[in-house]
């Protein structure tokens, strides 16, 4: 459900698109001397497991909450817990079992509302902003495992350093990109310092990992400016974009990343 395509035009398909920055950005760390791991080399999902394998779960977690569950709810509901829980728990397993990093980075770009999947609509918002892990209702806390990586998130002291390292990438990407800071509205997320770019939200894919996190959120991929620039693909230099000479969306965001972890590491971020 993160793609969306407009006619003959190049697929706007987010799992690619950060394949694409994932590998531009390890490449630049290790040149600075980083050792580093990608959860996944190619496209296509990490776990074994499918939504067609998942429908008996499926029913029991629709009746679970009181859902009757039709073939289209069944459907819905086996590839959320496809691609939002099973896939999300087997990388947060390779991170914590296998890798054990010092850092995790998240790389997403965000989007708006595009409408109808067959005749997606482009928006002129566009913004920028990251998540650090915290947040957790009352009524998550219901939930044993939640409690149990709180703890762990607790116990582990990583928030000053997600913090730290959080705010200078958020640095680096605004900088880079000079897009906006995205505002939350209402007990979804909290304000996670004065940076406006930093939130604080509960999310299964940045609390599962045991070290800190810089979970990135920029770009719109339905805005019309980043539209474009994904239509162009990954390129060496600069091209004229709606009269800007830019980098590819791709090197941009990698090398913004990549910056601002060198100056959290390295001292001078500020």
């Amino acid at each position: 459900a993160r793609w969306f395509r407009i006619g003959n035009g190049r697929p706007v398909e987010e799992g690619e698109m950060t394949l694409i920055v994932a590998k531009l950005l390890k490449q630049r760390l290790e040149a600075m001397g980083a050792k580093v791991w990608l959860t996944r080399m190619r496209n296509g999902p990490t776990t074994s497991l499918r939504p067609g394998s998942l429908r008996s779960a499926a029913s029991e977690s629709l009746r679970a909450e009181g859902v009757t569950p039709t073939t289209e709810r069944l459907l819905h509901e086996a590839e959320r817990l496809f691609y939002r829980v099973g896939e999300i728990r087997n990388r947060a397993r390779g991170v914590n079992g296998r890798i054990r990093p010092d850092l995790v980075v998240c790389l997403h770009f965000n989007a708006e509302e595009w409408g109808n999947p067959a005749r997606p609509t482009l928006t002129d918002q566009n913004h920028l902003h990251l998540l650090l892990s915290g947040a957790m209702s009352g009524g998550e806390l219901q939930h044993e495992d939640e409690r149990l990586t709180m703890l762990v998130k607790l116990l582990g002291g990583t928030h000053r350093e997600e913090l730290g390292a959080s705010e200078a990438v958020a640095r680096s990407l605004a900088s880079a990109t000079g897009l906006p800071p995205f505002t939350y509205h209402g007990a979804k997320a909290i304000p996670a310092s004065s940076n406006p770019y930093l939130w604080i939200r509960n999310l299964l894919a940045n609390r599962l990992f045991e070290c800190p996190v810089v979970y990135c959120e920029p770009y719109v991929m339905n805005s019309r400016a980043v539209f474009n620039r994904i239509q162009l693909g990954d390129y060496a230099g600069r091209r004229n974009v709606g009269g800007t000479e830019l980098p590819s969306i791709y090197r941009e965001y990698a090398d913004a990343v990549a910056q601002g972890l060198a100056d959290y590491y390295s001292g001078t971020a500020h």
